[in-house]
């Protein structure tokens, strides 16, 4: 059922609608993946350090030097992870390493890695952009009726005034316009502010921005 209420609402916390949708599921089905994949490798390498063979435990300990800066990569967050694991891919395919990585037969965990990472990764981002345009319509949609709401207000004031049989029922009417103008003046001020704030932080043409 349509209400004036469920509109101011619904225009304040668009940003705390529910993520539970098919791309978080996707999300969390790669994120899973990508960081079982993770494990086997450090644990594959891991183990190759303890090998009897020397190919093996030569290939496991250049790979352990190379895995050091991503452990833990698991428990960053969602675009840290995606950033580490390019970076470990692009240093697991450097020609250095790609032999040791053979001998260690982690050439089709490196292919599944990537192939997780970019899923997880498209679909944050197909997520992102599907919200963006959902809470987009939404918000007009809440908008136009606020203004409807708005409408219908002035002219039952408007009536009000017209039908008022007392002083004090035309002070009434007053006191309620003072109040919808002094509500009206107050957020055209938030909104002058804010756009100021925004202006004086947004760099000037031709100025460079210092890191």
């Amino acid at each position: 059922m349509y209400t004036p209420i469920r509109d101011f609402y619904l225009v304040s916390l668009q940003n705390r609608k529910s993520s539970a949708n098919t791309n978080t599921i996707k999300m969390d089905e790669e994120d899973a993946e990508r960081d079982r994949l993770l494990s086997v490798m450090f644990y594959m390498v891991s183990n190759g350090l303890k090998a009897s063979k020397a190919a093996v435990k030569a290939a496991a300990q250049q790979l352990d030097v190379v895995l050091r800066p991503y452990k833990g990569a698991q428990g960053a967050a969602d675009d840290a992870e995606t950033s580490l694991i390019k970076g470990l891919i692009l240093d697991l395919r450097k020609e250095e390493n790609k032999a040791a990585v053979t001998t260690l037969g982690l050439d089709a965990t490196v292919d599944e890695l990537e192939k997780a990472n970019n899923n997880f990764d498209a679909a944050k981002n197909k997520r992102t952009s599907e919200r963006a345009l959902t809470e987009g319509d939404n918000l007009k949609d809440a908008r136009s009726k606020t203004d409807t709401v708005y409408q219908n207000m002035c002219t039952l004031i408007s009536a009000a005034a017209l039908m008022a049989a007392t002083p004090e029922d035309l002070e009434f009417v007053v006191s309620v316009i003072n109040e919808m103008n002094r509500v009206i003046a107050n957020h055209k001020t938030s909104y002058t502010q804010s756009q100021a704030q925004k202006k004086s932080n947004k760099p000037e043409e031709g100025e460079t921005v210092e890191n």
